[in-house]
């Protein structure tokens, strides 16, 4: 099994997401008060301290070859190398064989992984690597009943073990950088977490974070000048307004919690 890596880049990452084992009875908790935010689709080292910088909590190192963002195993550990310890760096996988991820896992030093695929190789993976900090299931949304679609994947896991610790719903293309119904996961109620992706952009994801409540929100295309270039002014656009909604979330809160102790 592989050794954790050592290094940090040496830059304060915000406070509150925590980088210990995201077990499911605390994984709600782990950024804190604050919603979780991931940049994806980094392959630049100025793009990955722009994130942290920023405040982001991860960042995305996309593996699919397919991908305009994908990114090469030696781009990638450079990445991994300097992030260190300030801010997690997500392997992003699309449909690769269980066998294929652990060698990109091995290789990079990953701590955390997003799949897209079948469950049955995300098993495998979170078996063979159980020390990740993160593993995410991603489910590309194609039904406008969320509760029916996590039942659906819920029953490709056998026990509590295998299961993910954060899922993720995006667009039915995932990538695709196109906005779709969120709304469809307004009544979720499931007991793992979700991270909400595609289409999210700096002027519509206090109103995504607003209407749906996720742990965490996941962006990419909407914040770079071309694929895999990020523009540092969107990004810090983009997380300013996660800030935002989760300030007036907190307000909202709090009026609700004095009207109920007034009446």
């Amino acid at each position: 099994m592989r050794q954790r890596r050592e290094g940090s880049c040496g830059w304060a990452c915000g406070d509150g997401f925590s980088y210990g084992r995201l077990e499911q009875e605390n994984v709600q908790d782990a950024a804190g008060d604050k919603t979780w935010v991931k940049i994806c689709g980094i392959r630049r080292v100025a793009d990955l301290v722009v994130a942290a910088e920023e405040g982001a909590d991860a960042v995305g190192l996309v593996f699919d070859r397919s991908s305009p963002r994908a990114v090469a195993i030696e781009e990638a550990r450079q990445l991994v190398s300097i992030a260190g310890h300030d801010i997690l760096c997500v392997g992003v996988f699309r449909n690769e064989p269980a066998t294929s991820v652990a060698v990109v896992i091995d290789e990079v030093g990953l701590d955390a992984i997003q799949y897209y695929g079948d469950v049955a190789e995300f098993v495998a993976i979170k078996r063979s690597f159980p020390e990740l900090r993160l593993a995410t299931f991603a489910v590309p949304v194609r039904s406008d009943r969320a509760n029916r679609l996590f039942r659906d994947v819920l029953a490709g896991f056998e026990g509590e073990e295998e299961r993910p610790d954060v899922l993720l719903f995006d667009s039915s293309k995932p990538g695709s950088g196109r906005p779709w119904r969120w709304s469809a996961l307004a009544d979720y109620f499931g007991p793992i977490p979700f991270v909400l992706a595609g289409g999210l952009n700096p002027d519509n994801v206090i109103d995504a974070i607003s209407t749906v409540h996720p742990w965490g929100v996941d962006v990419s295309s909407s914040l770079e000048v071309r694929p895999g270039v990020k523009d540092p002014a969107l990004v810090r656009k983009f997380v300013a307004a996660v800030r935002l909604a989760t300030k007036i979330r907190e307000t909202v809160d709090v009026k609700t919690k004095r009207l109920y102790e007034r009446s």
